[in-house]
């Protein structure tokens, strides 16, 4: 609502945000530097960097740096490892150990993913590997739903069948993070327009309504076709991946539930001082009209982790697998619906790598009209000399994949 997306209500501000590029292992190496150096400058918090922007190998580090459990690093200094001087960086100083959070680039891809090929359902094949290489030693590579440490109270207490579930939390004061996808369509479609997604702690989904006509592949149709509607509204992490809205308490208008809350929410944020979620303090949520205003939809096969999310942002194979008929099965995919509207039923959608539409990880921060944006562009194609460019194409940079 007017340019605000949900993490406003959290007080996050929309000053400054960082945003670490694709580029798989390179990517994944380069920003465990880049956010060591930024956290021993003292930036690494939400006051001064308010957005935390990736994709790909990008995400694998800003979400280990987000997520990861105490028990298997004790703190931020452990995981980063020491600042070092250029003038240190001797061939026998890189022979060392690196630092916890670049150990999955020691780690083969491509022989986990044969170790899981026929062990696992398939198209969980890649993100289940991204889970082993990466985020094994930090505790993230699991089924458990995860949540901003913000607003894991109160989820728990508004759906009681995750009571006993275990979350992966943020680690409190976090710049808001936010990885990038790319929604593919339906399995058996052909590719047709690509719609970007992004998974947050807070929210999932795509925040501009774009309506899709899908069809069948060509090479073996049975005349298949489907309009359907994508984005223009977001749902609970926690609850990305069901199939329909269930029943709610009574009919009512999206945009009047859109406009009430922000008029009660904003209201309860001058005046609390206590615990809030999105400004409502907690001994009052369940009496006051809000939760009455609540969409109810059913609870996912499988909750949506940590793990599912960086296995997705960073299938940059799909492209080049999605017309064959077997290998397509690799690509992965998650149930999605429109939480905008009641009649329509939920479908299998398939997820690729953030980067087939912004590899910058850029787009997000540019929605939410953020003031300063610092890019780490870790791809493999080196940026063109801007001082011998005069227009800006698709061309200037191949590798990002951002049309201005």
């Amino acid at each position: 609502k007017g340019g605000k997306f949900p993490e406003s209500l959290l007080d996050v501000k929309n000053k400054t945000a960082v945003c670490i590029s694709g580029g798989g292992k390179r990517s994944h190496l380069c920003a465990g530097g880049q956010l060591r150096a930024l956290h021993h400058l003292g930036l690494l918090n939400r006051d001064t960097i308010n957005y935390l922007s990736s994709t790909s190998g990008g995400a694998w580090a800003t979400s280990i740096y987000t997520f990861y459990e105490s028990a298997s690093v004790e703190n931020d200094d452990m995981l980063l490892g020491n600042a070092t001087l250029p003038s240190n960086l001797t061939l026998d100083f890189l022979k060392a150990e690196c630092s916890p959070i670049g150990d999955g680039g020691k780690i083969s891809i491509e022989k986990n993913v044969k170790r899981l090929l026929f062990s696992v359902p398939t198209h969980e094949v890649f993100t289940r590997t991204i889970g082993k290489v990466f985020l094994d030693k930090f505790g993230l590579n699991n089924d458990n739903p995860f949540a901003m440490h913000e607003t894991y109270d109160i989820v728990a207490e508004t759906n009681p069948l995750l009571r006993l579930s275990d979350f992966n939390l943020s680690r409190p004061k976090r710049p808001f993070w936010i990885t990038n996808a790319t929604m593919l369509g339906p399995r058996w479609s052909a590719l047709g327009d690509m719609v970007p997604i992004q998974f947050t702690g807070l929210y999932c989904g795509s925040p501009f309504l774009h309506k899709i006509h899908y069809e069948d592949r060509k090479r073996w149709s049975i005349g298949r076709e489907l309009e359907f509607d994508v984005g223009g509204g977001m749902v609970d992490t926690f609850a990305f991946g069901g199939l329909a809205t269930a029943k709610k308490t009574a009919p009512f208008d999206h945009m009047d539930t859109v406009n009430s809350l922000f008029s009660y929410i904003s209201n309860k944020l001058e005046i609390e001082t206590q615990k809030l979620f999105l400004g409502v303090h907690r001994e009052n949520f369940e009496s006051d009209e809000v939760l009455k205003r609540f969409i109810t939809v059913p609870q996912p096969k499988s909750p949506f982790s940590v793990r599912d999310a960086c296995g997705i942002v960073g299938t940059s194979y799909a492209l080049s697998v999605r017309n064959k008929m077997f290998l397509n099965r690799l690509v992965p995919h998650e149930p999605y619906y429109n939480v905008l509207l009641d009649k329509q039923k939920g479908i299998l959608m398939q997820y690729a790598d953030g980067g087939f539409m912004d590899n910058l990880a850029i787009l997000p921060v540019l929605q939410r009209q953020v003031e300063r944006i610092v890019v780490f562009f870790n791809g493999y194609i080196p940026l063109p000399d801007m001082n011998v460019v005069d227009t800006v194409t698709y061309e200037t940079f191949p590798s990002s994949n951002l049309i201005p």
